[in-house]
């Protein structure tokens, strides 16, 4: 089993790249970000 975490690791309302993915908020403004998956090493106690 191999437990996976999703980080936001970017965020901005302003900067952004060809590459940002898209929030639309109801009050019209976009928040543009960049997200991961990570693996998670995990241990008991």
């Amino acid at each position: 089993m191999l437990p996976l975490d999703g980080v936001w690791y970017f965020s901005s309302k302003t900067l952004h790249c060809e590459n940002c993915l898209t929030k639309n908020h109801q009050d019209g403004t976009t928040t543009y970000y960049h997200n991961a998956i990570t693996p998670v090493i995990v241990s008991e106690g």
